[in-house]
């Protein structure tokens, strides 16, 4: 007999997907820190989330925070005034966005958080307001920020150069939106004729247009560790139109879900594209983007009955995981979307030595269970009426947490095992998903 704990440390709801090896996906909700609506931007490769989240019913006022599977939705506080918003979180936990000072309780200064020293001003170029966007893992910001004339210019920063201007594309305004580990930089920077244009800088080229599909405007949101750049612009005949860029190609149509507009929010280095999109009833939904799939409404991977309208999706990392901004029980809340659970073939695949199954897609914090079997079949897994594992008598190798989404399952396979023919499955306890099954045999 198998026996799985059940118990779930976060509320998720799981589309159960009828058919075999069905790919699933599972959704939680972040929460807010008290009021009715929160908001995601970032996500890191090991699973941190960042956003802002009212407060209150009452209070106009929110704050940045940091969710993680352990800890959920904590607060960063403010920079001594009213309100703060977290932005981007690298790998290092460093936290960038804007707050605003206690001098000035309903300004905004770019700044930058880590949990041991709090809340640091990153200055302005002679102005008194300013924005950080982005932080790469070298710990380079970006954003924008004013100058003495009061004009919003593009900046890189630094720990050890300070801020630095990015300059303009003939206008007077610049915004920087996100820097890749690479060092290159997109945004939008107004032109001659006051045209907002999207843009891509690095340290050699210094800032370029990179044009739009047919109309005055485009803004660049995003660009991977390739140099791949996605946002929206212009196309002549609607107003914005989500795009993908690459220095091989130049600027693409996304398409959308049937209606006239699209925006483009995050990339991976997949190529992976998130954002949201109208439908033939002109509603924005979210959306994801892949160049053998095409444009996908998320809403289409969650179960019926689910409660959510999921509106826009914002960040992906590599691994696939989706944040975004949803509506349920009537509140916009940010969520965080799981890929489909899988189970790698164990390493080192030999038997008489410890193997190691390494299961992905899976909520983070959450516990995972290997189970194998000699031939496929069909038995019910316990605990979760309706879902049935793809195996003839299974029994379970072992379990583990998957801090970050990803679990390492671990046991000795017997010498005996070498030469065998076996069948394993994944599944997720605490939303009954199931992975495909593997066949593995033992050297």
């Amino acid at each position: 007999m198998i026996r799985i704990s059940t118990k779930t440390a976060v509320a998720v709801l799981a589309c159960a997907c009828a058919g075999a090896d069905a790919q699933q996906h599972a959704i939680v909700d972040l929460g807010t820190l008290g009021g009715p609506w929160s908001r995601v931007y970032s996500i890191s490769e090991s699973g941190q989330v960042v956003g802002s989240s009212s407060l209150n019913g009452q209070s106009r006022y929110y704050e940045g925070y940091l969710w993680r599977y352990d800890s959920g939705m904590v607060s960063i506080g403010t920079f001594g005034g009213h309100y703060s918003k977290a932005r981007c979180v690298n790998e290092f936990g460093q936290i960038v966005g804007w707050s605003s000072p206690a001098d000035d309780p309903n300004g905004f200064l770019p700044v930058l958080w880590n949990e041991q020293s709090g809340f640091r001003s990153l200055g302005t170029l002679g102005g008194d307001r300013g924005k950080a966007r982005w932080i790469n893992d070298a710990g380079s910001v970006v954003g924008h920020a004013h100058d003495a004339q009061r004009n919003m210019r593009a900046f890189i920063w630094d720990s050890n150069r300070g801020m630095r201007e990015l300059g303009t594309l003939g206008g007077e305004r610049s915004e920087a939106y996100c820097i890749n580990n690479a060092g290159q930089v997109v945004g939008r920077a107004a032109d001659e004729l006051d045209n907002d244009r999207a843009f891509l800088w690095d340290p050699d080229s210094g800032m370029i247009d990179l044009g739009t599909m047919g109309g005055p405007r485009g803004w660049a949101y995003a660009i991977n560790d390739d140099g791949v750049v996605v946002g929206d612009a212009g196309n002549g005949i609607v107003q914005r139109r989500a795009f993908i860029w690459t220095e091989q190609h130049g600027m693409r149509d996304l398409g959308s879900l049937g209606g006239p507009g699209s925006l483009a929010r995050g990339i991976n280095n997949s190529g992976l594209v998130v954002g949201r999109a109208q439908n033939r009833q002109q509603v924005w939904l979210a959306y994801a983007w892949t160049q053998s799939t095409g444009m996908i409404d998320l809403n289409t991977l969650l179960p019926p009955g689910s409660g959510w309208i999921l509106r826009e999706a914002r960040a992906v990392n590599d691994a696939g995981y989706i944040g975004g901004i949803g509506m349920i029980n009537e509140q916009n809340h940010a969520f965080l979307l799981t890929p489909a659970l899988t189970i790698d073939p164990p390493e080192p695949g030999r038997a008489g030595v410890v193997n190691t199954w390494k299961v992905r897609g899976a909520v983070p914090g959450s516990e995972v269970h290997v189970v194998y079997a000699r031939d496929r079949g069909s038995a019910t897994v316990p605990g979760c009426p309706g879902v049935r594992f793809r195996l003839l008598r299974p029994s379970l190798v072992a379990s583990a947490i998957a801090l970050d989404g990803t679990a390492d399952v671990q046991r000795l396979v017997p010498a005996n095992g070498r030469g065998q023919r076996i069948l394993f499955q994944a599944l997720e306890s605490s939303t009954c998903r199931t992975s495909p099954v593997i066949v593995v045999t033992f050297e």
